[in-house]
C-alpha cells in the first residue's frame, strides 16, 4: 500500500472571506472538523488527531491569518508559523487616518494581532520574513511589543538574507525543522496561562 502520508495539510482559500477573518476565519476550523473527530451515530465524537501535534501556518496573506488565528485562540495549536502578513492595519495601509471615529478606532482592537502579542506566552512562535520583504514588519511589530513583556515567550524569527517577498523550499525547510521541537504528541495542559482579549468574541484560552 506504500509509506503513509506524514501530516495532512489544509489549505483554506481565505481571499475571498476577509483574509481569515469573519467568515473566513470560521472556514478555518471548520475545514479542520473531518480530520478533528469522527461522528458515530448515538455517540459523543471521537477525536483523531491530537491538538499537540497541529501546526498553524501560512505565507502572505496566510502569515496575516495565522497571526490573527494564533493569537486569538493560541491553545489551539502546538505552534504557530506565520510568514510574512500584517499585525497591524495602521502602517500596513496605505495613506490610512490618524485616528478614526471613536468606535471605529475601538474595533481596531478585535483586528489587530500586534494587540494579542502578550498570547504568545501560551504558544511557540516560529515567524519567517524576507530581509528585504515590506512584510517583515508583522513580525517585528510582535517581536518589539514582546520586548515590553516580561513573561518568558517562545519566539523565534527566521530571517532570509537578500530574500523579498518569498519563501523557498529551503526555508521552509528551516521553518518546518523548528515546528517539529515543538509539534508531537504528550503536550501537557498548562499549568498557568495568560490571556488578552478586547472582545467576548474570543473568549477561551486552554482550561
Amino acid at each position: 500500500l506504500g509509506k503513509a502520508p506524514d501530516k495532512i495539510v489544509i489549505e483554506p482559500y481565505g481571499r475571498g472571506n476577509n483574509a481569515y477573518r469573519w467568515a473566513g476565519e470560521m472556514d478555518v476550523f471548520e475545514g479542520m472538523i473531518p480530520i478533528e473527530r469522527v461522528e458515530s451515530p448515538g455517540k459523543d465524537p471521537v477525536l483523531t488527531v491530537d491538538r499537540s501535534r497541529l501546526v498553524l501556518r501560512g505565507f502572505s496573506m496566510g502569515g496575516a491569518g495565522s497571526w490573527h488565528i494564533g493569537l486569538h485562540y493560541p491553545t489551539h495549536f502546538a505552534v504557530v508559523g506565520p510568514g510574512a502578513g500584517f499585525t497591524t492595519t495602521r502602517g500596513y495601509i496605505g495613506k490610512f487616518p490618524d485616528k478614526l471615529p471613536f468606535d471605529q478606532e475601538k474595533l481596531l482592537h478585535i483586528y489587530d494581532a500586534v494587540d494579542y502579542h502578550e498570547n504568545a506566552f501560551n504558544v511557540p512562535i516560529v515567524a519567517y520574513s524576507g530581509e528585504k520583504d515590506g512584510q517583515k514588519a508583522a513580525a517585528d511589530n510582535i517581536e518589539n511589543a514582546l520586548k515590553q513583556f516580561k513573561e518568558k515567550v517562545n519566539f523565534k524569527h527566521l530571517i532570509a538574507p537578500g530574500l523579498a517577498h518569498a519563501m523557498p523550499a529551503e526555508w521552509q525547510a528551516k521553518a518546518e525543522a523548528e515546528f517539529a521541537k515543538y509539534a508531537g504528541p504528550g503536550r501537557k495542559p498548562a499549568d498557568r496561562v495568560r490571556f488578552v482579549t478586547y472582545t467576548t468574541r474570543f473568549p477561551r484560552c486552554d482550561w
